[in-house]
């Protein structure tokens, strides 16, 4: 198959950006029997590639291995900047994000779940956090978002986060002032 030869031959020069590349000492340390469940799911998965040539099977044993580790997910960062922050309650944290309990509670289950939050929820998590705009955009990063300057409303948010400005309502005011929609508050 010619997509099978292309993966083989381009997988090793492969290169993206990292986002992870200094983590806190502190989330690197997966919890006790974080992999108990899975790593059956992974040993048992190694049987579909037993019929492969040698050097594809040890591509694919590697892969394995690779997604076996356990990269710092959302919920660390958040649970990071809290302790970083003296913020001992979760809740205080989403109400002062104006985030339902649901929402949060999504968010605390994400690993077993698949859970991605929205990025106006990241934002307001950030904001209610105090986050200076290398670590919004490191949160932002985990779960696959980015601010950008050719958004509107992402100039406003870091012009704010760089003012240390936090206040949701403010930011979301003149959101609506510039572009005629909410964004970070849904109903006023």
């Amino acid at each position: 198959m010619i997509t099978d030869e292309l993966f083989s031959r381009e997988f090793e020069s492969f290169h993206f950006k990292e986002i992870h590349r200094n983590p806190p000492k502190s989330l690197l340390k997966p919890p006790a029997g974080l992999f108990g469940c899975l790593g059956g799911a992974l040993a048992g998965s190694h049987i579909i590639f037993r019929n492969l040539p040698s050097g594809d099977s040890d591509m694919y044993a590697e892969l394995e291995k690779e997604l076996a580790k356990r990269e710092p997910d959302f919920y660390d960062y958040l649970i990071y900047y809290m302790d970083q922050k003296h913020i001992d309650n979760e809740a205080d944290l989403y109400r002062k994000a104006e985030i339902s309990r649901p929402v949060f509670s999504k968010i605390r289950s994400m690993r077993k779940t698949n859970h991605r939050p929205s990025k106006p929820t990241v934002i307001k998590l950030c904001l209610a956090l105090h986050l200076n705009s290398k670590e919004t955009q490191e949160m932002l990063h985990t779960v696959g978002y980015a601010m950008s300057n050719s958004s509107l409303i992402d100039k406003i948010i870091m012009f704010f986060i760089e003012h240390n400005e936090f206040d949701i309502f403010k930011i979301d005011n003149k959101i609506y002032d510039k572009t005629n929609q909410r964004y970070l508050i849904e109903k006023l």
